[in-house]
C-alpha cells in the first residue's frame, strides 16, 4: 500500500474523532440557554481543527507538485461520484421541502430570502451535472469541477445569511469553516482540468474539507445542509485516494 494513502485514511480517523468532540461538546459545553460555557470537548475541539490545519499542511509538503489533472488524477472513472451526484439532487429536493415551511418574514434580508433559494436550487441541481461528467474519467472539461464550486460559493453565502443573527460563534463556526474550505478544493480542481493547478494545495484542501465536513454533520444542521456535507465527504475522500494514487 502507498503511504500517501494515509492522507485521506488520517483525514477520515480526524474527521470521526471531530464528529464525536463536536457530539460531546453540543451535550456539555451549552447551557440551558444554549450558550457556551467554557469546556473540555471545545478546547479538544479548537485544537483538533488548528492541528489539523497545520499537520496536513506539512505532510502535504512532501508530496511531489504537479499541475495537470492526468498526472494527478489519472484517467480512470470515478463511479462513486455517480452515486453523489444522486444525493445533489436529494439535496435540493429537501432545500424545497425547506423553503416550503420556512416563514420569509424572519428574514433578516427579504430580497436574499428569495433569491438565495433559489440559487441554492440551481446549484444544487449543477453539481449533479458536474459530479456526473468528473465520475466518466479522461481529461475532464473543466466546467465540470466548476459547477460544485458555483454550488459552494452559493451556499457559503446562504449560511452566512442563515447564521446572520445568530451571536453565538461556536453555534455554526465549523460548519462556516467546511463551506469555504470546499469552495476553494473545487477552485484548485477547477484549476487541475485547466492543467494549472496545484497538487499539493488540491490535496490539503481535500483533506481538510473532509475533516471540517464530518465535525459539521454532528452540528445539526438542516436536512439539505447535511445531505451536502455528506456530498463534501465522499467526493473529496474519493478525490483524495485518486490524489494519493498518484502522488
Amino acid at each position: 500500500m502507498k503511504k500517501t494513502y494515509l492522507y485521506p485514511a488520517l483525514a477520515l480517523v480526524m474527521g470521526v474523532v471531530g464528529y464525536v468532540l463536536r457530539r460531546w461538546q453540543l451535550r456539555t459545553d451549552f447551557d440551558e440557554l444554549n450558550l457556551p460555557l467554557p469546556g473540555l470537548y471545545t478546547w479538544l475541539l479548537i485544537g483538533l481543527t488548528i492541528g489539523c490545519f497545520v499537520s496536513f499542511a506539512l505532510l502535504t509538503l512532501l508530496l511531489y507538485p504537479k499541475r495537470d489533472w492526468a498526472g494527478t488524477m489519472g484517467t480512470a472513472p470515478l463511479p462513486v461520484l455517480k452515486g453523489v451526484s444522486v444525493l445533489c439532487l436529494l439535496s435540493a429536493a429537501a432545500f424545497v421541502l425547506e423553503q416550503r415551511s420556512a416563514s420569509v418574514t424572519d428574514a433578516i434580508f427579504q430580497v436574499a430570502a428569495l433569491i438565495l433559494p433559489v440559487l441554492m436550487i440551481v446549484g444544487a441541481l449543477a453539481s449533479a451535472v458536474g459530479l456526473w461528467g468528473l465520475s466518466q474519467g479522461g481529461s475532464p472539461n473543466a466546467l465540470y469541477p466548476m459547477l460544485p464550486g458555483f454550488c459552494s460559493c452559493f451556499w457559503m453565502v446562504n449560511s452566512y445569511h442563515s447564521y446572520a443573527n445568530d451571536p453565538v460563534v461556536l453555534h455554526f463556526v465549523w460548519f462556516i469553516l467546511a463551506v469555504v474550505v470546499s469552495a476553494l478544493a473545487w477552485y484548485e480542481l477547477s484549476g487541475l482540468a485547466l492543467n494549472q493547478g496545484h497538487s499539493r494545495r488540491t490535496m490539503y484542501l481535500c483533506l481538510m474539507t473532509i475533516v471540517l465536513s464530518m465535525i459539521a454533520l454532528a452540528g445539526g444542521e438542516q436536512i439539505s445542509d447535511q445531505v451536502l456535507l455528506g456530498v463534501q465527504v465522499i467526493s473529496f475522500l474519493t478525490i483524495s485516494f485518486r490524489l494519493a494514487d498518484n502522488p
